[in-house]
């Protein structure tokens, strides 16, 4: 093996794509997890829990506030 300076250009265009690889792997690997665990499922049940809070907070009825969001 030679002795031989490194070229920071070189690898700077080496480790922007191989950083991007490693963030969409470790993306992949969350969704996967989250699905396994059945997060998504937990998560969707939240969603209505949210427009019911919402509506109590606002003082309107549950329906009003759906209506609004699929409106729009």
């Amino acid at each position: 093996m030679t002795n031989e300076t490194m070229d920071a250009a070189k690898a700077e265009a080496f480790a922007g794509p191989m950083i991007g690889y490693i963030n969409d792997a470790l993306i992949a690997l969350l969704i996967s997890v989250g699905h396994r665990a059945a997060l998504f499922d937990k998560m969707s049940v939240r969603a209505s829990a949210d427009v019911m809070w919402s509506a109590l907070k606002a003082g309107q009825s549950e329906t009003k506030i759906a209506r609004r969001k699929d409106a729009r």
